[in-house]
């Protein structure tokens, strides 16, 4: 093999793996400005712990470990479709802007095909233009008035709390 050759993998179930995917989640959290919560163990049990439908697939370069992409199963009430969600993607600085972030989008599109996933997701922060145009070359439908929202696990076990306390 060549030390230029690009390629991708599936994640396997290693201490280094882990170890390898969780550093890249928090230098793409620190890229976007926020502090990564978690550690190779935490990721281990997501991946590959019980009924779990999350993938996550390395891209090297040779032998050098330069990003990742990671999926889920989503599904939309819409068009009662099944889906992938997208919710990371990551290529270390010195390897940006040579085409290998589209090659994962595109390897996780593969994916989904074959696995019967009608489409793709993921989130791009309005401020993110560069990333805005690029996914539109690459193809993707960039919504304009949608918000992405979240509700972290203190307000849901208060929710809960809230509706058995009513009952």
């Amino acid at each position: 093999m060549t030390t230029s050759r690009f390629h991708i993998r599936p994640v396997k179930n290693t201490i280094d793996d882990m170890n390898l995917l969780s550093g890249f989640c928090h230098e793409l959290a620190a890229f976007d400005g926020h502090r990564a919560n978690m550690d190779g163990a935490k990721l281990q049990r997501q991946l590959f712990g019980f009924d779990t439908n999350v993938r996550a697939f390395l891209a090297y370069l040779g032998q050098e470990a330069i990003g990742f992409i990671l999926c889920y199963e989503c599904f939309t009430v819409y068009s009662g479709e099944r889906g992938l969600y997208v919710p990371g993607a990551y290529i270390i600085e010195k390897y940006r802007h040579r085409g290998y972030g589209v090659k994962l989008f595109r390897h996780v599109a593969a994916y989904g095909l074959e696995n019967g996933y009608e489409f793709m997701n993921w989130i791009v922060d309005d401020g993110n233009e560069k990333a805005g145009r690029l996914y539109r070359k690459m193809g993707a439908q960039v919504s304009n008035g949608w918000s992405y929202v979240r509700v972290p696990k203190d307000i849901m076990e208060t929710a809960v709390r809230k509706i058995k306390a009513a009952t």
